[in-house]
């Protein structure tokens, strides 16, 4: 039986998004053990620029300030890297390539403008990428041998998936971008339709995370934030509760904190924790007491570079991705931090003003992860995938422009 054009045109619309979207989002950019995928993720950005002047041609919603922050990234920080690192102009140049996935406003705005696909295609595709996310993460965890993790050890081979600590074992730390967002589009929905027992998968979800993932600071902020979830769709009488038992939580903290009993979950952090506390201080001392290393930043050194931080500062535990906003700070200045910050703040308000007019919660959910990502920001550095917070923007600017050409029709 032929299929109807609708339909027809419905499946590839969603198949389109759901090829296109994990570039966008970043997905596959630091996953070295999948060459073909991270080549082509670390590229797209040149491969989408005639997409991107497109996109910049339409002159899409806050173009002037993203054009002011993706040139700042683009010029500053490789000026104050030869200037305060002595490097020459390409090597200081390699620093900015995190940052280029700022662009990515610009291209996926004109692609979704000429896709054209529908919130409920958008709202399906996050959800089946999400799902497919933790499924690839239970099969990982299930099937992969011990033999394919690694310490770090020298002369180990080493990837970026399967990971072994003494403090947390074995782990996978596969991109979860989408599964968080699914994991927010799901409890969101439940809640809202009254079916308490689809929340399942998202407890599901987070359990899989807290199993095989391991990240202290992602499930952490990914838990804050569905209790926020909580606050935010439940009545005024559960509110109450919540916060009672907010405080009750608080008062135990104090009461540990107090008898010398809390400290000890510094532990917990191992070895992590003393490689930021290394770090900070490195970095605190080279800003030092020059208030123009602190509006401008210094730059950074990368493997491009003459010679790395373990160099510079003769210790192999410098890592400024390690150190959220400071290390924002001591690459691009508080200018720079400021004009992210701006960003994600930006976007977050955006997505609390854009009608939602798919089946599925997508907007809110979107919304969501944006604020997992300002929680997480203290410690993962807001450069680390810029590209996410610029797709989702795109996408809210989208369903803005839809929901307005629909209301004037």
């Amino acid at each position: 039986m032929p299929v109807p054009a609708a339909k027809h045109d419905s499946f590839i619309t969603t198949l389109v998004l759901l090829a296109l979207l994990p570039l966008f989002m970043e997905t596959f950019y630091y996953i070295v053990d999948v060459p073909p995928l991270y080549v082509m993720s670390k590229t797209w950005p040149i491969l989408t620029l005639p997409l991107t002047l497109l996109g910049l041609r339409d002159n899409p919603p806050h173009t002037v300030p993203m054009i002011l922050l993706i040139g700042y990234c683009l010029v500053v920080p490789p000026m104050m890297t030869m200037l305060h690192f002595g490097q020459s102009y390409l090597p200081a140049l390699t620093g900015t390539v995190k940052t280029l996935p700022l662009v990515y406003y610009f291209s996926l705005c004109w692609l979704l403008r000429h896709l054209h696909p529908r919130p409920e295609e958008l709202d399906s595709a996050f959800r089946i990428l999400g799902l497919a996310s933790l499924g690839l993460l239970c099969l990982l965890w299930v099937l992969m041998p011990t033999t394919a993790y690694h310490s770090g050890a020298p002369g180990e081979e080493i990837s970026k998936l399967f990971l072994w600590d003494p403090e947390r074992g074995y782990r996978i730390t596969i991109p979860l971008g989408f599964a968080i967002i699914f994991i927010f589009l799901e409890t969101r929905t439940a809640l809202r339709r009254g079916r308490m027992l689809r929340l399942a998968l998202p407890i599901g979800g987070v359990a899989l995370l807290v199993i095989a993932n391991k990240e202290r600071m992602p499930i952490a902020s990914t838990l804050a934030v569905l209790l926020y979830i909580l606050f935010a769709e439940s009545g005024p009488r559960y509110r109450v509760l919540m916060v009672c038992g907010g405080l009750l939580l608080c008062s135990t903290a104090a009461a540990l904190l107090a008898t010398g009993v809390l400290p000890l979950a510094a532990d917990m952090f191992g070895g992590s924790l003393s490689v930021r506390q290394v770090t900070t201080s490195l970095a605190v001392g080279f800003l030092g007491p020059y208030p123009l290393n602190w509006i401008f930043g210094v730059g950074a050194l990368t493997r491009a570079s003459d010679f790395g931080f373990d160099r510079w500062f003769n210790d192999p535990q410098f890592y400024l991705a390690d150190i959220g906003w400071l290390g924002v700070v001591f690459e691009y200045g508080i200018v720079g931090a400021v004009m992210l910050l701006s960003l994600y703040v930006g976007v977050l308000r955006s997505s609390r003003r854009t009608p939602d007019s798919s089946r599925g919660n997508l907007v809110a959910a979107l919304g969501d992860y944006v604020l997992y990502m300002l929680i997480t920001s203290p410690i993962l550095p807001v450069v680390f995938a810029p590209g996410e917070v610029c797709s989702i923007l795109a996408i809210l600017v989208y369903l803005q422009s839809r929901a307005q050409a629909q209301y004037a029709g």
